[in-house]
């Protein structure tokens, strides 16, 4: 293995060659490409003089001193013979060591028997340095949302990218298994690209020293190396082509690495990871240190790569000049159906880059992570597209490194190329170039970084399918109690959108499910909504979908319904899912907070106790009949900071339902201002009003025998509540079998929390905001605070008769969040059955991280995430768990 590594001067000087106006154009000292308009066979006469037989042309060779002759495709048999004829007259003639060969090329020009000459160019690799090593590590893959296109495709075995490039780490371990093999020269027939112990490509069986394939190069296994310049640094192979298109320098590698590096949890992926890579070798390292591209051996990689059945061809190098030579090879792999990625360039210019501005080659400028554009990056109108300037990517000699420029940001668009082929095998690159450019993120024209920016997802699925969403699943239960009861029939709306710019949705179906439950009846399981064009919406408004709960149903426990949406074309699919309560729980939430979100935080505080419950919305349903209130052990009965909250019909149902012998924890800042001196005060809630002070903190009341840890204090200001502690109130306990409970800290006896404890029903009741408790400190959290009131309360908690604990989650899973739509935060459910590494994080709909909630270990069990949507824009979200090698998805509404 060959070994070098680019120091940063190197780099440095790489990013500055072929800067416009900045250093003079380089090419292969002393070579000459040019083509005849007529058909000559060059070759030495007896004096040892280059001849053609053309006398003008002749003359001039003598004179200045020529030896040698070849074709500039030397040894490649072209397969198209319009091409193979077209381009007989090529040569690459050599003159003297320290020629003008600019000079030289204006002189031939002028001869009529020539149709053009040029210097045999060198040009520059795009690439700027990266110089903070922890920059990149593959965030561009979230910029352009290819974790969710992978979803859909990584790429087909069937689709070849090659980049032009200074070769490739062929046995790098995150490549090896995608390079590509010839098929022609794998004699027998084992499809291995190497054999082990051995630096060269090919296998025992392979090595014949023959043509096999009849391309005109012997033993081409894995692509060609045509560098033969005579010099370069130390150790470079620079002298004669040959079968072997090993990296010197890295840039290649980081080339393949960035379109379709294999993934193998190992390392980094490729956009296109499912893909082979096709290894050319067109450039070198200088004897200066500079990556530099030989353009005589590109334009023979080009049509090479394309007869060889390459779909992708990358460019990640250029100058301002036009070289004709290299512009046919490019037209030629145009011509045979490749698509054609090349870098803008870095100098930060609107001047044009090429190859990246010829007409058939999708110039490709360079964005920050926050799409913007890089200062390096050229720019204007003759650019096509844009992609990330920076990121982490395989490296020569099994290595890795973060690096910059355009020269990754072309290969990225070139990789979003490749999976766009292989969701079209089919089509031309024509269309693939359209797919390309117009599925991106659209940015300002006048950034001057073309369309916008690759989007890997909507360049597989804008074409393909619709991108639908089901905004809405609402269910109506007879009753009213808005959940299914045992034995009761509930139907099914669900609302649909489709997005514009991608196909219409055609013969649309909704399917419902309770996956394997067998205590549920599907009245009306799917019902066809028909066709949803883009941009449109629908719904089964009128035809709902219906499901009968049966009589011996599990009662009181969560369910999660599933909504499956089917459609055409290419048999698209989507679900979301609600989990749904199923019959009478022991506790029912009633959310009297005046249409605020309050109760999410109560809710999730259940959930972390396992506690099933029932959630009665007061500004939704209006207020609960006693008939509701009596079907449950306890109620948690929240008013948040609503001014006079209880009305007296709900008044009247709690005295009912303390009568009945419902248990109750009632809490809000403003039931002292609204009950002090009426008589439900003291005869149902056991308070009275008193003046005292309060704090921002309470304790328990020394010697209590109630419902709360010995010493426990619970803070009312800090992160991790509702916020809303405004106007907490001072109270006291009336007759003998009410108590203290909570008092505010280093303010003697005022209480702000109290107990009662009598034959009929058990109360506690909070004069302060409950929700607003933050678990600041050392101070206890809501949950903590909640569980012995909830014992106390006889809410059977989360350890089964007989204290064997409740069983872990069979399957991970992400099981939605609470609330859903929700204002300002909701709270996540995550399913973990073991200990496990998590990764759970929020998107936007064009697939951009907006936060990153989890990332490392988390302990087995039912887990709550909350997520604080405070800053971002309302609308649709997507949560994504990643764990155990797998993705699960929740969809989050946003609403303000």
């Amino acid at each position: 293995m060959r070994r070098f590594s680019l120091t940063l001067a190197t780099l440095l000087t790489l990013a500055m060659i072929g800067t416009a106006g900045a250093a003079p154009r380089r090419y292969v000292d002393g070579e000459l490409l040019i083509r005849f308009k007529q058909d000559v066979t060059p070759a030495l006469n007896k004096q040892g003089l280059l001849q053609t037989g053309l006398p003008e042309v002749d003359r001039r060779l003598a004179d200045l001193g020529a030896d040698r002759a070849q074709p500039i495709f030397l040894g490649l048999i072209v397969k198209d013979p319009k091409f193979r004829a077209e381009t007989r007259n090529d040569y690459r003639i050599r003159f003297p060591r320290g020629s003008d060969m600019d000079a030289i090329a204006e002189e031939f020009s002028r001869l009529d028997e020539v149709a053009w000459a040029e210097p045999n160019l060198l040009v520059p690799v795009d690439e700027c340095p990266t110089e903070d090593p922890r920059l990149g590590e593959q965030n561009w893959l979230e910029q352009i949302a290819a974790l969710d296109a992978w979803c859909v495709t990584a790429g087909s075995r069937t689709v070849i990218v090659a980049g032009i490039d200074t070769g490739v780490d062929w046995n790098h371990p995150d490549l090896v298994d995608n390079i590509w093999l010839n098929p022609g020269e794998d004699v027998d027939g084992d499809h291995r690209v190497y054999e082990p112990g051995f630096d060269m490509p090919g296998t025992f069986g392979d090595w014949n020293g023959a043509d096999d394939d009849g391309n005109g190069l012997t033993d081409d296994y894995i692509g060609y190396d045509w560098v033969n310049v005579g010099s370069g640094w130390p150790g470079e192979d620079v002298n004669l082509p040959d079968n072997d298109p090993m990296d010197f320098a890295g840039h290649g590698t980081g080339i393949a690495s960035a379109m379709a590096s294999v993934a193998n949890e190992v390392g980094v992926a490729g956009v296109a990871y499912n893909t082979q890579i096709m290894c050319l070798r067109a450039g070198y390292q200088d004897t200066d240190g500079q990556g530099l591209i030989n353009l005589s051996a590109a334009s023979t990689a080009a049509v090479y790569a394309a007869d060889m059945g390459a779909n992708v061809i990358n460019l990640s190098f250029g100058g301002p000049g036009i070289n004709t030579t290299f512009r046919n090879s490019l037209n030629y792999a145009w011509n045979n159906g490749v698509l054609i990625f090349a870098a803008a360039g870095n100098e930060g210019t609107s001047t044009i880059h090429y190859p990246a501005g010829y007409a058939n080659v999708i110039a490709v400028a360079g964005l920050n992570s926050n799409d913007t554009r890089n200062h390096d990056s050229n720019y204007g109108s003759w650019v096509s597209i844009s992609a990330p300037f920076t990121g982490l990517t395989d490296w020569f000699d099994d290595g890795y490194d973060n690096w910059s420029g355009t020269s990754l940001s072309s290969p990225i668009a070139g990789g979003v190329g490749a999976l766009i082929i292989s969701m079209f095998p089919d089509s031309s690159n024509t269309f693939w170039r359209q797919v390309v450019e117009s599925t991106v993120d659209s940015l300002p024209a006048t950034m001057g970084v073309g369309s916008g920016r690759v989007n890997a997802y909507k360049a597989v699925t804008q074409y393909y399918w619709p991108e639908m969403t089901i905004d809405s699943i609402t269910l109506t239960d007879s009753d009213g109690n808005d959940h299914p009861d045992l034995g009761e029939t509930v139907e099914v709306r669900v609302e649909l959108s489709n997005a514009a710019g991608w196909r219409d949705a055609s013969s649309t179906m909704a399917i419902i499910s309770f996956g394997d439950a067998d205590w549920v009846t599907y009245d009306a399981g799917e019902v066809l909504i028909g066709a949803v064009p883009a941009g449109g919406s629908a719904d089964n408004n009128a035809t709902p979908m219906r499901f009968t709960v049966h009589d011996d149903a599990p009662d009181g426990t969560w369910a999660t319904l599933t909504v499956t949406v089917e459609a055409g074309p290419n048999g698209y699919s989507i679900t979301d899912s609600v989990r749904v309560l199923i019959g009478t729980p022991n506790v029912m939430l009633v959310d009297d907070d005046g249409g605020e979100m309050y109760e999410s935080f109560i809710a999730s505080d259940l959930d972390e106790l396992d506690q099933v419950y029932a959630h009665w919305d007061v500004n939704k349903l209006g207020m609960p009949p006693l008939s509701e209130l009596t079907r449950y052990t306890a109620l948690l009965w929240m008013t948040g900071d609503e001014v006079d909250p209880l009305s007296p019909e709900e008044l009247t149902a709690l005295s009912g339902a303390l009568d009945a012998g419902v248990n109750l924890f009632l809490f809000g800042q403003t039931l002292d201002e609204q009950l002090a001196g009426e008589s439900f005060y003291a005869d149902y809630l056991h308070a009275e009003s008193t003046t005292g002070s309060v704090n921002i903190g309470l304790e328990t009341v020394p010697g209590s025998e109630g419902p709360a840890e010995e010493g426990a204090q619970i803070a009312l200001l800090g992160a991790g509540g509702a916020g809303n502690n405004d106007d907490p109130d001072v109270i006291a306990p009336v007759g003998e079998n009410a108590h203290g409970l909570y008092r505010y800290i280093q303010m003697d006896d005022d209480l702000g929390g109290i107990y009662y404890e009598g034959d009929d029903y058990k109360l506690v009741y909070f004069s302060f905001a409950f929700e607003a408790v933050t678990g600041a400190g050392t101070s206890i959290t809501r949950a903590e605070a909640l569980d012995p009131i909830l014992t106390f309360l006889e809410v059977p908690s989360d350890v089964a008769e007989g204290g064997e604990a409740v069983a872990l989650p069979a399957d991970f899973a992400l099981l939605g969040a609470y609330p859903n739509p929700f204002n300002g935060m909701t709270t996540l459910r995550l399913a973990l059955p073991r200990t496990a590494v998590v990764k759970l994080a929020v998107y936007d709909v064009l697939g951009r991280k907006v936060a990153a909630l989890v990332d490392g270990p988390m302990a087995a069990g039912r887990r709550l995430v909350s997520w604080d949507a405070a800053g971002h824009a309302a609308g649709v979200y997507f949560a994504v768990l990643e764990v155990n090698g797998a993705r699960h998805i929740a969809k989050l509404a946003y609403v303000k």
